[in-house]
């Protein structure tokens, strides 16, 4: 009903990019924390599934990692776990084997 609403006041071919777009989006994979779960159950799944990602990636650290020292603790400085009792999200963004 409130997309038949909006779509009156748009183009049809911006409709059709909406649709697009939500059909994407419902396709994408997810975890449901039903009512009633055990919120740590739920924890472990995905650590469960991410640490099998991480132990499938090949460790290399190149020779000559200047300056990684302090990046490594600046980085740890942000994602303080022990302070935080909320979500926290960290991503990485670049090319593979070069960060």
């Amino acid at each position: 009903k409130h997309f038949e609403d909006h779509a009156k006041r748009f183009s049809e071919k911006e409709i059709q990019r909406w649709r697009g777009a939500m059909k994407l989006v419902g396709n994408l994979a997810g975890y449901v924390f039903k009512e009633g779960s055990v919120e740590d159950d739920m924890i472990k799944l995905v650590l469960k599934k991410v640490l099998a990602q991480v132990r499938n990636t090949p460790e290399k650290v190149g020779e000559y990692t200047v300056g990684l020292k302090s990046r490594v603790k600046d980085l740890l400085k942000l994602v303080d776990l022990k302070a935080s009792s909320g979500v926290q999200i960290l991503g990485l963004y670049g090319m593979g084997g070069i960060g």
